[in-house]
């Protein structure tokens, strides 16, 4: 429900246009059709205005597609334009510009596949026959032109209104053919081999599914149907599985076809393959008599004066109250449903075709001798179920299918329809669930019923959630009213459930449970996987972070310990360090020891179970071998185990190391640093050198009380040399820790090694 304020500057800036603009001429082109239905769109739904549109043209009872880049080819015949935008929306522009600019509009795609509804050619048929009228009678309508000239605008906006508007309140888009005919008689010429179920049976229908209402029926009822004999329906000893029921139906479902087949037989529907019909008053009979809405009643629109009779759609749909809705033109009579309202004079139907042509349709008529355009309309009217009250409102729980350990998921509370006449502009409820190994992130409101609110969520403890919700106006019609937002961090079953409901203080008694499965992304433990993300485009001295990665590991797992062996080559690549943070191996202390050039060695043991997805920590590398052309090398994890579970699905990084330039060439490289492999040192070891230009080293052996005890020689071209961690004289050093201190032209410095005997 939306709420505006009238200001006069749209009116003003309408009358203005009139002489400041030059005014169109009697007939409107397509392009002028576009831009009319492109700046309608934009302004109410948003749509990209540089969709490229399809354009048909409705002429002599029917719509043919318009070739907008053969101009000579357009007809000055056309009455009406169908302007779709991709999957964006549609809008019916007249072809006049002495008529209103916009006669329908939706947010649909518009559909290629399907024929057209007949209730909503029926509709555009009525249009086009007041456009003639307009034209044979050279009727000049100045109020229109205004419309035109403001809407051709191209600072165009939507006018401030200060009336309230109703978005549809129907989630359906049911049909009349396969599978909603599944149970109707049988016939080959039909849709699935049976007739049609009815477009009065569809809107019954429909405007029950949106109340779930009856649970069973009242009596039963048998007729004879010409070419297909006796059909019969036992309403009271059926019982009606709404829960059951989708919003739309691609294949078979007994109970939408229970529901779409008795309806027929309570009208006693007319059947046959081309199309199926009945009447509406005795639509309006059987939702009383046999379905439990009592006070259902038809009612005729030229019993009423215009003002009148919007005044009780609107009044009905404010309640929060969808409508049968009905009219009669030159191809008989088509029912389909009403169900909201964004002008005074545009209401929302839902034809039963699909959702196909769902839209807003101008429904007063154009012009002031149109009067028979909808005097054989009719609404039924207080279709309300028997005994509804505050108290016996249904409200459930519902989640989209399982959960996923790991990922979150969402719990939503919805309600049966709401009554504007209750008043209810505040709510309350308490939700319990499970809060072992279940994570509470929060509530949500947005594109709920609502979403015009202040609401507060509060866990008053573990598996306790206060939520309380107050809005500016009554709530009107069912829907969600909250959605809860949870991670599971374990597989299990989870139980959720409603206590303490108010709607307006007022205790709701109809609340269910609901119990949400999550299942683990992997199996077991053995099937987990490791993975590294590729590095992109790394220029020579640069550093590159990849991360060792996992699937989720849970609880239940144990997992208490991980190791692996990380390979790269060494003239490509050098180690730099590691990183914890953010990782799952935060405040943890791995070791991490390059136990030769080209050969990384991690051990991590923790003291609790290691649980989640993610990176287990981030390595950093830097590019020492890049080449004249683009080069790829990989960092490749092997011999990777949680416990002693060998994972064996592993995914290397990529390194793709950019051509060196010649400004690199002339760079000096980082300074040389000293590498001890392994260290600890238990016998002997690799003293590696890396980032130096082809220079000798000297390194000398120092013990902690400062004396040298060697002196070693590493040549330029040398990378690497075996130290026996022994003295000049060739005697093992005994266990300590002992300086080796460097010295590289003029570069310098010392590194630390551990000797154990």
């Amino acid at each position: 429900m939306r709420f505006m304020t009238v200001t006069k500057i749209a009116f003003l800036a309408g009358l203005l246009l009139i002489f400041v603009l030059p005014l169109a001429a009697d007939f409107v082109g397509p392009e002028l059709a576009i831009q009319a239905a492109q700046n309608w769109l934009v302004a109410r739904y948003g749509i990209d205005g540089t969709a490229l549109p399809t354009v048909q043209t409705f002429a002599e009872g029917s719509f043919s597609p318009c070739d907008l880049n053969s101009p000579k080819n357009w007809s000055d015949q056309a009455l009406i334009y169908l302007v779709g935008f991709d999957d964006q929306g549609f809008a019916l522009v007249s072809a006049q510009d002495n008529s209103i600019p916009i006669l329908a509009y939706g947010s649909n795609p518009i559909g290629d596949s399907k024929p057209f509804p007949p209730a909503f050619l029926e509709w555009v048929g009525a249009y086009a026959a007041q456009i003639e009228e307009i034209n044979s009678q050279k009727i000049e309508l100045p109020e229109h032109k205004a419309q035109w000239s403001l809407l051709l605008s191209d600072n165009y906006v939507s006018p401030v209104r200060s009336d309230r508007s109703i978005v549809p309140l129907l989630a359906t888009t049911w049909d009349q053919g396969w599978p909603y005919n599944e149970l109707c008689p049988g016939d080959d010429a039909g849709p699935g081999g049976r007739v049609y179920a009815g477009c009065v049976a569809t809107a019954m229908a429909m405007i029950m599914k949106y109340w779930s209402h009856p649970t069973t029926g009242v009596g039963s009822h048998s007729y004879y149907a010409h070419g297909y004999g006796y059909q019969s329906a036992n309403f009271g000893n059926t019982t009606y599985l709404w829960d059951e029921m989708p919003n739309s139906v691609g294949t078979s479902n007994i109970p939408v076809a229970t529901l779409l087949y008795h309806c027929g037989v309570a009208v006693e529907m007319g059947y046959s393959p081309d199309g199926s019909g009945a009447n509406s008053d005795d639509a309006a009979w059987a939702m009383a008599q046999y379905f439990r809405y009592p006070n259902a009643q038809i009612k005729w629109r030229m019993q009423y004066t215009n003002s009148q009779w919007h005044t009780m759609m609107q009044d009905q749909l404010n309640n929060g109250s969808p409508m049968y809705y009905s009219g009669s033109g030159s191809s008989g009579g088509h029912a389909f449903c009403l169900d909201g309202y964004d002008d005074p004079n545009y209401y929302h139907f839902n034809f039963g075709w699909s959702g196909h042509y769902n839209g807003y349709y101008y429904m007063d008529a154009i012009t002031a001798g149109g009067s028979s355009f909808n005097g054989w309309n009719s609404a039924i009217i207080n279709t309300i179920p028997e005994n509804y009250s505050i108290a016996n409102t249904q409200v459930k729980l519902s989640s989209s299918g399982g959960a996923t350990v790991g990922y979150p998921f969402k719990v939503s509370v919805s309600t049966n329809p709401l009554l504007a006449s209750w008043g209810v502009d505040n709510y309350q409820l308490v939700l319990l669930y499970d809060s072992e190994n279940l994570v509470f992130n929060g509530a949500s409101i947005e594109n709920t019923i609502s979403a015009s609110g202040y609401m507060s969520a509060v866990e008053t403890q573990p598996g306790t959630i206060l939520f309380t919700w107050n809005g500016s106006s009554s709530l009107a019609g069912g829907g969600t009213l909250v959605d809860f937002n949870f991670t599971p961090s374990d597989t299990g079953s989870y139980l959720f459930d409603i206590q303490n409901m108010l709607f307006d203080n007022s205790p709701v008694n109809n609340t269910d449970y609901l119990i949400v499965t999550a299942g683990a992304p992997v199996a077991s433990l053995v099937e987990s996987s490791i993975s590294m993300p590729n590095v992109m485009h790394l220029g020579y001295g640069q550093i590159g972070t990849t991360q060792l990665q996992t699937t989720y590991l849970l609880p239940s797992w144990n997992v208490s310990h991980y190791e692996s062996k990380l390979s790269f080559d060494p003239s490509k690549l050098e180690y730099v360090e590691y990183n914890l943070e953010g990782t799952l191996s935060e405040n943890l202390e791995p070791e991490v020891v390059l136990e030769s050039p080209g050969l990384l060695s991690i051990n991590c043991d923790l003291d609790q179970p290691l649980t989640g997805e993610g990176s287990l920590m981030q390595l950093k590398f830097r590019a020492i071998g890049n080449a004249n052309a683009i080069s790829l090398t990989q960092v490749t994890p092997s011999d990777f185990f949680y416990n002693s579970t060998q994972i064996t699905s592993l995914r290397p990084s990529n390194f793709i190391l950019s051509p060196i330039t010649a400004v690199q060439d002339e760079t000096a490289p980082p300074p040389p640093e000293l590498n001890v492999f392994p260290n600890p040192v238990f016998d002997e070891a690799r003293l590696c050198f890396s980032g130096r230009k082809e220079l000798d080293a000297r390194i000398d052996v120092f013990n902690l009380k400062g004396q040298k005890l060697d002196t070693i020689i590493v040549p330029g071209k040398e990378r690497e040399i075996l130290w026996q961690a022994s003295d000049r004289f060739g005697n093992r050093l005994g266990s300590g820790i002992y300086l080796l201190r460097w010295h590289v032209g003029a570069e310098q410095g010392s590194t630390r090694v551990l000797l154990i005997k």
